[in-house]
């Protein structure tokens, strides 16, 4: 793993897809949970729209972890050699 530039397997990664995928489970959930109270908040709208933010955050917070998960690590080399500084000493 040390050659590869990594501190987790690949294997590793797998459940870290998991707890994605939970958590767009969970936000989906919420999304139809939220929709189905809105029928009986016509008379408080500001109800449904914290609930649909709240349910904003969470898709949130699956987007933060997926950008960890998959974010260059600083000082790691790359292939690719080209660039703007391509041919400068």
């Amino acid at each position: 793993m040390v050659r590869r530039g990594t501190v987790f397997s690949h294997a590793a990664f797998r459940y870290v897809d998991v707890m994605i995928s939970a958590i767009v489970a969970a936000a989906l959930v919420w999304f139809a949970v939220t929709v189905l109270n809105a029928s009986g908040q016509r008379a408080d709208p500001g109800v449904t729209v914290i609930m649909g933010g709240v349910g904003v955050a969470i898709l949130g917070v699956a987007l933060i972890v997926l950008v960890l998960v998959h974010a260059p690590r600083p000082g790691r080399r790359t292939r690719h050699r080209g660039g703007a500084n391509a041919g400068r000493a």
